[in-house]
């Protein structure tokens, strides 16, 4: 398994491409987590040439690469959730649980760090909290990373500030 996902990242980069680009889809099957990147990829041979959606400067783009024989390790499994997470450009912590019950929150993920990105071209400020996205709760970076590579066109992030402060954003991807 392990082979077969650096196989795609070796064949990505000879195919084209980019570092800030977001995998969205091999062969048409969607890739919402590294898991079902992984899985994906280890259907595949070496030689195979295979199509790859991704998202590039918010356009929806498609390529189709040749996949080679490589050895491996976990580095492609991350790379679209942090490719996806640079593109966002910021990065997030659990609630705290002090915070959690003052506000009365079951779930959610606060912004811990914030620079130039979708997130703060938005005007999300550092320590909100992304409590949904397009109306499904966030628990955890890799759901955040899911729901948000699972969506095709405009984002709604809803969530609360510290302060109690209820907030609305939306962008594309």
């Amino acid at each position: 398994m392990y082979t077969s996902i650096l196989r795609i990242i070796t064949a990505a980069e000879q195919g084209g491409i980019k570092p800030k680009d977001i995998v969205v889809a091999i062969e048409n099957i969607p890739v919402n987590t590294s898991s079902q990147l992984k899985e994906t990829v280890a259907t595949k041979n070496p030689g195979d040439k295979i199509k790859i959606s991704l998202v590039r400067d918010n356009k929806h783009i498609e390529l189709y690469v040749v996949l080679k024989e490589q050895e491996c390790s976990e580095i492609a499994a991350s790379k679209s959730n942090s490719v996806a997470l640079e593109q966002l450009g910021a990065t997030f912590i659990p609630v705290p649980n002090n915070l959690r019950a003052k506000l009365g929150l079951r779930s959610g993920l606060q912004v811990a760090e914030l620079k130039d990105g979708l997130m703060s071209n938005a005007g999300i400020k550092k320590g909100f909290i992304i409590t949904q996205v397009d109306k499904k709760p966030v628990r955890s970076v890799e759901e955040l990373m899911s729901l948000l590579l699972n969506t095709d066109g405009g984002i709604l992030i809803e969530g609360v500030y510290p302060s109690g402060m209820r907030a609305y954003y939306g962008f594309g991807l």
